[in-house]
């Protein structure tokens, strides 16, 4: 059987790799891109761990706080009659509320700022809650508007009762206006 030519040592070509010995430290180039990986798989990792904690803040600040019966009244009239924005006060009302007495009562104050070209504030007393049963309560409160008419501070005083009921967090679902 033939044998393969034998080398000589003139032959053209790199010359052979010497093996590494074993234990012997890494080249200093591949060094640092391992304690570069290494350091921005971390980075990633707590900016990662940033944006979740991040979210989680922002969603606890921003959502509707519907802790109780009295903080859903006070949060709902704030919204239709303070801020006067019927969607802001939508996420504090039940999905089949009867609101239309408190809602009339905006509407009817609306009208009275246009005739008398005057701006009307509200504002609310205690708000009192009695409870009912299966995850419903009655929460009264009084409602002042107060405005100026004719060089005049006015102000009237309504008693005002809300139906409050727990669907996964308090929400407006009924308001009566007391004679």
């Amino acid at each position: 059987m033939a044998q393969p030519p034998m080398r000589s040592e003139h032959t053209p070509g790199p010359p052979p790799a010497i093996p590494m010995p074993v234990g012997a430290p890494m080249p200093p180039g591949r060094r640092l891109r391992l304690t570069l990986a290494i350091v921005g798989g971390m980075v990633l990792l707590l900016c990662m761990g940033g944006v979740g904690i991040s979210y989680a803040l922002y969603d606890n600040a921003t959502a509707p706080d519907r802790s109780a019966p009295d903080v859903v009244v006070d949060n709902y009239l704030r919204a239709l009659l303070v801020e006067r924005n019927d969607t802001n006060a939508a996420l504090y009302a039940c999905d089949e509320p009867a609101l239309e007495d408190i809602k009339a009562f905006r509407e009817d104050v609306i009208r009275q700022e246009a005739r008398l070209n005057t701006s009307i504030t509200f504002s609310w007393g205690q708000l009192t809650v009695q409870s009912g049963t299966g995850g419903e309560a009655e929460v009264t409160t009084t409602v002042r508007r107060s405005g100026t008419i004719d060089g005049a501070g006015q102000s009237v005083v309504d008693v005002w009762t809300f139906r409050a009921v727990d669907q996964n967090g308090w929400r407006v679902c009924g308001a009566q206006r007391r004679e």
